[in-house]
């Protein structure tokens, strides 16, 4: 019967796709196991990296140019790297916005030549205006 047959055809397509999405999941497993395999090896071997120097220095140049790009485009972005919580922060901005760090070290770090001045309450540590007369967070008086 070609109808029998047709069906049959069609499950039979279903299952070889199911079994070559079980496939590709597997496959993806392993490469992901084996990186991660290939990076405790990598951290464990870094002090004596042996006969896969070459390859520990092709690693190590990689991250460095991974570093100088993250900075370039934090540069571009006009923003630097939260040393409290790793949180990407305004240049502009006193404080991060996710852990409260004060980031005018890391401003003045980052930029000197533009560093701010920052004006701070000195009652509750609010960034303020440097002619303000109170402060706009609890209102203290500013001297």
């Amino acid at each position: 019967n070609k109808s029998a047959a047709a069906a049959q055809k069609v499950k039979d397509v279903t299952e070889m796709s199911r079994l070559n999405g079980v496939i590709s999941t597997e496959e993806k497993n392993i490469n992901e196991q084996y990186t991660l395999i290939g990076k405790k090896f990598y951290e464990a071997n870094l002090a004596e990296p042996g006969e896969y120097v070459n390859f520990f220095n092709n690693i190590k140049e990689s991250l460095d140019k991974i570093e100088d790009a993250r900075k370039q485009i934090a540069a571009l972005k006009k923003t630097v790297t939260c040393p409290g919580c790793g949180n990407e922060v305004d240049k502009s901005s006193a404080f991060c916005n996710k852990c409260g760090y004060n980031m005018a070290q890391v401003i003045a770090a980052a930029n000197p030549a533009a560093a701010p001045t920052v004006h701070t309450c000195p009652q509750c540590n609010a960034e303020v205006d440097a002619d303000a007369k109170f402060c706009n967070a609890c209102g203290a008086k500013l001297s």
